[in-house]
């Protein structure tokens, strides 16, 4: 259901007409081509719904799963709207004026459809990211996620093992290190364990598909990684009865991470203890 509200959301504000346009094309066309350029785009809606949506749906936009077919949607937008230039051409054949109205046609659908795909949640900042006059978005929590990377550089040893709640930059610079997934999405102890967030069909950022699972007695208590940086939101007190053989320690400025006490796989003369 929440996948299903996801993809409604994500219609609504890319608006309705738009994105069921492409589906004009069955009209005048039914071979084994549409057909196969629609089953994939349905088949990643259909996958998306059934996992719930991503975990990003309040950034607005495809999500990974949609995003990777919506290059199938542009051709098929494009295919309809050619379709339908050709019908509205063979309609007004007579008229002189065809040509002028159906050029002007397809620069205001152009200029309507550019900015209803390219105005992630109603809101001009995308506009502006789009044309580079904004940062992307997630450039600052991929900076702060390649500076603990880097900043861990300088303490782990190849045989450290690092737990983490972000799987994905840190992990990537740090090729040779063991990293231990706190959120189960490279976990598969954790991942076929139970929910622990609140379900929720309406509330986007509350349901983050791929963090809603954790168990610390396991990532913690029972593997005993040398690093752990960071933990779920708001799970601290979950966390506490395991995290007793941890020490705070800095790494860098602003970045804190929890050290397993004496673990020999740490250089214990790069980071500055807190507690």
């Amino acid at each position: 259901m929440r996948g299903l509200y996801a993809l409604i959301w994500f219609a609504y504000y890319s608006n309705w007409g738009f994105v069921l346009l492409p589906l004009s094309l069955l009209i005048f066309r039914r071979d084994w081509k549409t057909m196969l350029l629609f089953l994939l785009f349905a088949g990643q809606i259909a996958y998306s719904v059934y996992v719930g949506g991503d975990a990003w749906e309040h950034h607005g936009g495809s999500n990974r799963y949609i995003s990777i077919a919506m290059p199938l949607f542009f051709i098929a937008f494009v295919w309809a709207m050619d379709e339908l230039r050709k019908k509205a051409q063979s309609v007004l054949s007579d008229s002189k004026l065809a040509p002028m109205i159906l050029r002007t046609a397809w620069l205001i659908i152009f200029i309507a459809a550019f900015f209803n795909f390219n105005l992630l949640l109603g809101s001009w900042k995308s506009i502006e990211r789009l044309t580079l006059s904004r940062k992307p978005d997630y450039a600052a929590g991929s900076q702060y996620y390649l500076s603990i990377a880097l900043n861990l550089q300088k303490v782990v040893k190849p045989e450290t093992t690092v737990a983490v709640t972000a799987a994905g930059n840190t992990a990537y610079f740090l090729p040779d290190n063991y990293m231990i997934d706190l959120l189960g999405k490279a976990d598969a102890s954790i991942a076929h364990g139970p929910v622990r967030t609140p379900m929720s069909i309406i509330d986007i950022p509350l349901m983050q598909p791929g963090h809603m699972k954790w168990n610390y007695a396991y990532s913690i208590g029972e593997l005993q990684p040398d690093v752990i940086i960071g933990l779920r939101e708001g799970t601290n007190t979950d966390a506490e009865p395991y995290l007793r053989n941890y020490v705070v320690a800095a790494i860098g400025e602003g970045i804190k991470v929890f050290l397993l006490k004496d673990s020999p796989n740490i250089y214990w003369e790069n980071v500055i203890i807190k507690k």
